[in-house]
């Protein structure tokens, strides 16, 4: 992260709007290449809990109670 003044906490961070705000602000600070980094964590993630639900549809297919889609 590029060495910037510190983010002072905001109450409105709390809001839709705020957040938004602090996700910019937070976009800023960030190289290329931790961008980069983040959005490989994040596929990661979605990857892994794609196959763990995959694993527990299985297991309850195998004892013959199907999971309620959600």
């Amino acid at each position: 992260m590029k060495a910037e003044s510190p983010i002072l906490p905001d109450w409105r961070w709390g809001t839709a709007e705020g957040c938004r705000e602090l996700d910019r602000i937070l976009d800023r600070r960030l190289t290329l290449r931790e961008k980069i980094q983040w959005l490989e964590e994040a596929e990661d993630l979605t990857l892994t809990l794609a196959a763990q639900r995959a694993r527990m549809k299985e297991a309850a297919a195998a004892k013959g109670k199907p999971l309620d889609k959600a």
